[in-house]
């Protein structure tokens, strides 16, 4: 039996060979984009938040850019999403053990983002007592005006007092995602399903290469669905991160996102300790 579209004994070669370019490149850019939030952004904004001659405006400009480099991961994450290549980006190989613990769909898990907001609101009062100052880089000087003691008030006080908005958004982005979550795996649990299915039901009729072709398209398929399932999820993660910080004062999104950053370099530093340490 013939299928369109597939020739029979025909060995995807050319697929082949671009998992290997594309997954080397988005290794490459994974790399460069971890070592600009480790080296560059990350450090930048926890400067602003330490200094007390710090405008309101240039740490909103360092909040902006930090938002923005996560959203440009998730788009490019996005791009990459071909059907050839979404069963390895499901499981980068770039990624540590410690890292793969946390992965949702083959990135961090949408829940982490609200999870990590409401440590922080939900232990309020006791994160001035835990907030010192060496965790900020704080070196008080009592001759500016009384300029550091305020802005290290206002770190420490940030979210015992949240703004307003803030708790109300949280529970409906959270009740959203108690929704979607699910939905997502579903439909992964679907795609499976359709494989297997179709694949069962072709294979006692055929035999050699009419085998191997039912398989390779009942692959594509799944794949095609499998890619369009990472992509939302994608989207699900950027959107959860830019409408957690959308509903957050300046300082509120400035803790929240050094909080993440230093969530991510964190796990691959210690990745990267546990390997040199074999």
């Amino acid at each position: 039996m013939h299928l369109p579209g597939i020739e029979p004994g025909s060995v995807p070669w050319q697929a082949l060979f671009r998992f290997r370019k594309t997954t080397r490149h988005f290794k490459s850019y994974h790399g460069d984009w971890f070592n600009e939030l480790r080296n560059k952004l990350l450090p930048r904004l926890s400067r602003s938040l330490s200094c007390s001659a710090t405008s309101l405006d240039e740490l909103f400009a360092h909040v902006a850019a930090l938002l923005c480099h996560f959203q440009t991961y998730y788009t490019a994450l996005d791009r990459a999403a071909t059907p050839d290549q979404v069963p390895f980006l499901l499981n980068p190989p770039w990624r540590g053990p410690l890292e793969k613990a946390f992965l949702f769909l083959g990135d961090l898990h949408p829940y982490l983002f609200t999870n990590l907001l409401r440590s922080f609101l939900d232990n309020a009062d006791g994160y001035g007592d835990s907030f010192k100052d060496y965790e900020l880089g704080y070196h008080l000087d009592f001759n500016n005006d009384g300029k550091d003691v305020e802005k290290q008030w206002q770190m420490e006080t940030v979210w015992k007092n949240p703004s307003e908005s803030l708790k109300p958004r949280i529970e409906e982005i959270e009740r959203g995602l108690r929704l979607m979550v699910p939905a997502l795996l579903g439909r992964l649990k679907a795609a499976q399903m359709r494989f297997v299915d179709c694949v069962a039901a072709k294979w006692p009729e055929n035999d050699g290469n009419e085998r191997a072709a039912v398989v390779r398209v009942a692959a594509v398929a799944e794949m095609e669905e499998l890619a369009r399932v990472f992509k939302d999820v994608n989207r699900l993660r950027r959107s959860t991160i830019s409408e957690i910080v959308a509903a957050m004062t300046t300082y509120e999104a400035a803790l929240f996102l050094q909080a993440l950053a230093q969530f991510v370099v964190g796990l691959r530093n210690l990745d990267l300790a546990h390997k040199s340490g074999q």
